[in-house]
Parts: structure tokens; sequence; C-alpha cells
């Protein structure tokens, strides 16, 4: 019974840490980003200001709305692959679609920060995004990927 308390207290522990370590990770990412986002668009605190809380609100709705798209996919994934009626399919089907809508709605009605950043700034933002995006997946990439040695 004592083993079994002490292996349960270590998972608990390794739990614990690890879901740390994700929020950590999180926080750096979120960190560097707003430090290479300011540094590219050239923010100035007044903007900053203005600009980050209508960017964080963007961002989470429109992770949101892909998320429910993710979701509604997986449920017609399992729909087909369990062979469920053709009723049921059509149903997961036209969930799916109405996620996929909604996200795009949310992708065009992005705002365009107009009073906030000068157009160019705003230009420069969604450059900003792909490039920060390719620099994190290269980053993830070379940390699984490490060269090896001859």
């Amino acid at each position: 019974m004592k083993r079994l308390f002490i292996l349960l207290l270590a998972c608990l522990t390794l739990s614990l840490n690890a879901q740390e370590k994700k929020e950590n990770r999180k926080e750096q990412i979120e960190s560097q980003k707003i430090a290479f986002f300011t540094a590219e668009l050239e923010l100035t605190p007044e903007e900053a200001q203005l600009f980050w809380p209508v960017y964080n609100q963007n961002c989470k709705n429109s992770d949101k709305a892909h998320w429910a798209t993710v979701k509604a996919l997986k449920a017609l994934k399992k729909a087909i692959k369990n062979e469920k009626s053709s009723e049921e399919i059509a149903e997961c089907f036209e969930k799916y679609k109405k996620a996929r809508d909604y996200e795009y709605k949310i992708l065009s009605d992005m705002p365009t920060y107009e009073g906030i950043l000068s157009p160019e700034k705003a230009a420069k933002l969604y450059i900003a995004e792909d490039e920060f995006r390719w620099k994190l997946f290269n980053q993830v990439w070379k940390k699984d990927h490490p060269k090896k040695k001859d």
C-alpha cells in the first residue's frame, strides 16, 4: 500500500511538473512573440498599448474557431470510421461545414487595426506572423532533429 502511494505521488509530481513546463513554454513563446512583433512592427509604446489587447482578442477568437473546426472534423472522421448511418454522417458533415464557415468568418472579419497602426505596419503584422510561425517551427525542428555528429 505504501509503495502504491509513493508511486501515485511520483506520477502526480511528474504530471504537475510536465504541466508547469508546458505553461512555462507557452509563456516563453508568448514573450518571444511580443518581442518579435514589437521589433518588426517598430511599435511605439502608445501603439503597443492599443494594439496588443485587440490583437490578443483576435487570436483568442481565431483559436476558438479553429479548434471548433478541428473538433468537428474529428467527429466526422469518427462517424465515417465507425460506419455510422448516412444521416449521422451528413449531420457531422453539416457541423463541420458550419465550423469551417465560422472560422472563415472570423478570419475575414479580422481587424485592420485602423486607428491603431498605419496601413504599412498593419501589413507588416501579417508578414511578421508568418515569419514568427516559421521561426518557431524551425526552433522545434532543430530541437527534435539535432544534427548528427560524424
